[in-house]
């Protein structure tokens, strides 16, 4: 099931969107790779806002706020605390099991119901801190959308934002469920939401001419204004960190980097990148705690420290650790189609 949204399942797949679910959780990968590097700041320049944004093109509130409750709850929560136990787990084990050391079974299960702790409460508890965002986005934009007038509805989703942004330049804290995040990530996810509402994606003159020129372009407009807002503020998008530099400049570049992958998607067609996209959401949630911390610790012992000392080792590097990641999320994902899990991944 895709992390965009469980809605998504419900619907005749939409090949494009499946495609840019695709390229995100690709981006997603690389970013946690290599999150301070040039090639990871500009994937952390758009890759949530991606997410969001597909999310709320898929959104349908619906009338009932108890049938929306409910198929949320399935299509969100489920997963959340179903595949994130694995997570929990991993998290606990894993830093036991590298450090050397011997442990006993009560320190592993201390570790565990620490990490579960911090899992319940979900202060951006690991990648599974993006669900919780989303499942808290979705409620939120279903209130707003029984709002009847569009301008009225676009003032309180620009509000919110502003009141997020505040609360951030004023040093804010994460809170949990990270409701500190929902209201930036509501901007996202409402702009998606719009753009289905008035067919901006197909019918645009963005999708229609200049295929190349118009993906330059947006590149161009992305990496130039996340140097921009990074010069400025030292800082770039991050919503993880609730970390916006010069946000008016972030926006552009996030928005840029959202409708350049959007228009790749709707131009090209490959049925590996298909595939993660129709998946994302396994490949989301295990990739950073599950493979991760294994496959750092067999490139160490081959000898791989790092990801090389030029960029023909940079990329030769990430490039290795990122089919290798694919193929075992690959593997799990279909392993888990044949266990009653599979429930929760359709």
């Amino acid at each position: 099931m895709s992390i965009a949204t469980e809605n998504h399942m419900e619907s005749k797949r939409i090949e494009w969107i499946d495609m840019a679910k695709g390229y995100g959780i690709l981006c997603v990968f690389v970013g946690h790779m290599v999150q301070s590097s040039a090639l990871g700041l500009f994937v952390y320049s758009f890759h949530l806002p991606l997410f969001f944004f597909l999310s709320g093109f898929l959104f349908n509130p619906g009338d009932n706020f108890f049938a929306f409750l409910k198929k949320k709850c399935r299509g969100i929560l489920l997963p959340y605390f179903t595949l994130g136990l694995l997570v929990v787990f991993c998290d606990a084990y894993y830093p036991l099991l590298f450090s050397g050391r011997h442990f006993s079974t009560r320190h592993l299960i201390y570790e565990i119901s620490k990490e579960f702790q911090a899992y319940i409460i979900q202060c951006r508890y690991a990648t599974l801190w993006y669900l919780a965002t989303l499942f808290g986005v979705n409620i939120l934009m279903f209130f707003i959308c029984k709002i009847k007038k569009d301008a009225v509805r676009i003032a309180v989703v620009i509000a919110l934002f502003l009141a997020a942004m505040i609360y951030y330049h004023q040093g804010g804290g994460e809170l949990p469920w990270n409701v500190d995040v929902i209201c930036p990530a509501l901007l996202f996810f409402a702009t998606g939401y719009a753009a289905k509402k008035k067919d901006l994606i197909q019918s645009s003159p963005l999708f229609t001419k200049g295929f190349f020129a118009m993906l330059l372009l947006l590149l161009a407009v992305n990496i130039s204004f996340n140097i921009l807002t990074l010069a400025m503020s030292g800082d770039g998008l991050e919503m993880y960190r609730c970390s916006y530099g010069i946000f008016p400049i972030t926006l552009i570049s996030a928005f840029a980097g959202i409708f350049f992958v959007i228009l790749l998607s709707t131009k090209t067609s490959f049925r590996c990148i298909n595939y993660i996209g129709k998946n994302s959401l396994i490949f989301f949630m295990w990739h950073q705690a599950v493979i991760y911390p294994v496959l750092d610790a067999v490139y160490y012992g081959l000898g791989i420290k790092g990801y090389g000392s030029n960029p023909v080792e940079f990329l030769a590097i990430v490039f290795s650790r990122l089919i290798i990641t694919c193929l075992i999320m690959s593997l799990f994902t279909e392993l888990l189609r044949r266990t009653p899990l599979r429930i929760v991944i359709k």
